[in-house]
């Protein structure tokens, strides 16, 4: 719903705005990074949803006009905080449309963030991604401008907008905010935990922070932090507020053992092999091979009771042996048939480099027996029984609390 001009003017004309901060903090310890500013009306016009704010100001032409008095506000407060604590960082949320306008470069000078005691590489300029930047040439070399003025660049809204991936390249931003629809419920869907971790891989290679918005949950943060993102802020750490409060020590704790417990696994793991080293190499056939030759191949290789079947190398489906043998009583119909058509899908496929105890996790509640498959960048590496995988890591598990013993004995 699109707030009325007259309301607005109101709103502008009589400074009707307070700024409240969230913190941002960092998942390594559970420190303060910084805070973004966020800004809420006053008076009779309170206004719920401050989006519908922004939107009707650009329809009337007062984005600038309110965007300056948010951020004017902001100073005004923050200053506060930021004299007290000069590693702190401040994100202001700036559409780009407003940077964009030569005004900006008077606001936000050194000269006139002296006055509220903040310098420039105190403040991080939020770009929201929902805007849409019409000309990139020219909004890039703005950003160029505020970077060697020594401000960083956050873009926020990142898996909200297609064009997320290609505004981080680029502009190549300080920091990407990931929207809460990344976020929400990330401990139940791994789809959402496949892209974090790619976005993850991204954001080291472009040298890139990664702040989480939104998180709710215990759940949802234990993720973030398995995950390696660098920093979060949402309700379940902290909620907006007009005066800076320290972070509850329950959540620095909890985020501190999330770390301690990873570590543990980490030296859990070095116990167990990557699964390369146990698997068998070879065992595979083209899809499209005739039944005949497949069979003529396991007769010359009889300890082979599963075959993967591969297709431009890549594993398609399995065929027992047994299943083959008996299709081979009608070997006229048959011998010449594609291998393909005893095929199924019972085989679950894992990369080289993961470790047996990890193949093991990954296969903990499948039903029934089937056939791990190991691939290395998707192409076919070799096979191995799931029960062969329990056998060798049960083994490691005796040596593994036989070596703990002798340690202790020693100890004593």
């Amino acid at each position: 719903m699109m707030i009325q001009i007259e309301s607005l003017e109101e709103i502008i004309r009589n400074k009707q705005i307070k700024p409240v901060f969230q913190p941002i903090i960092s998942l390594k310890d559970g420190s303060v990074y910084g805070y973004e500013a966020l800004s809420r009306t006053t008076g009779h016009n309170q206004i719920a949803d401050m989006e519908e704010l922004f939107s009707s100001a650009k329809i009337h032409n007062k984005n600038w006009e309110l965007e300056a008095l948010c951020r004017e506000k902001t100073m005004e407060s923050a200053y506060t905080f930021m004299n007290l604590s000069p590693q702190i960082k401040l994100f202001i949320n700036v559409c780009p449309g407003v940077i964009s306008q030569d005004a900006l470069k008077e606001e936000i000078n050194q000269e006139n963030l002296s006055h509220y005691g903040i310098e420039s590489h105190q403040l991080i300029l939020e770009i929201t991604e929902r805007r849409v930047i019409e000309d990139s040439n020219s909004f890039e070399n703005k950003v160029l401008y505020y970077r060697d003025k020594g401000f960083q660049l956050a873009l926020d809204d990142i898996g909200s907008a297609f064009s997320g991936l290609t505004r981080i390249k680029d502009l190549q931003p300080d920091f990407v905010k990931v929207d809460r629809g990344l976020i929400q419920n990330i401990h139940k869907e791994d789809i959402k935990k496949a892209l974090l971790k790619g976005m993850v891989a991204f954001s080291k290679a472009s040298h890139t922070k990664i702040i989480a918005e939104g998180i709710e949950s215990y759940e949802e943060l234990k993720v973030l932090v398995e995950l390696g993102i660098d920093y979060a802020q949402g309700y379940f750490i902290q909620r907006p507020a007009e005066t800076i409060a320290p972070i509850d020590e329950n959540l620095v704790a909890a985020i501190k053992g999330i770390h301690t417990e990873l570590k543990k696994q980490a030296q859990m793991t070095s116990f167990y092999p990557p699964v390369k080293y146990l698997c068998n190499l070879g065992g595979a056939v083209p899809y499209d091979q005739p039944m005949v030759e497949v069979y003529e191949w396991l007769a010359a290789n009889p300890g082979i009771n599963k075959i993967c079947l591969i297709k431009n190398q890549i594993p398609v489906g399995i065929v027992d042996k047994a299943q083959l043998i008996e299709k081979m009583a009608h070997k006229d119909f048959y011998q010449n048939k594609p291998i393909h058509l005893l095929a199924n899908r019972e085989m679950v496929l894992v990369d080289k480099e993961l470790r047996l105890n990890e193949v093991l996790a990954l296969t903990a509640d499948l039903e029934k027996e089937v056939l791990i498959v190991v691939t290395d960048q998707g192409n076919y590496f070799g096979k191995i029984s799931h029960k062969k995988l329990q056998k060798k890591f049960k083994k490691i598990e005796l040596k593994r609390t036989k070596s703990a013993h002798v340690h202790l004995k020693n100890d004593l």
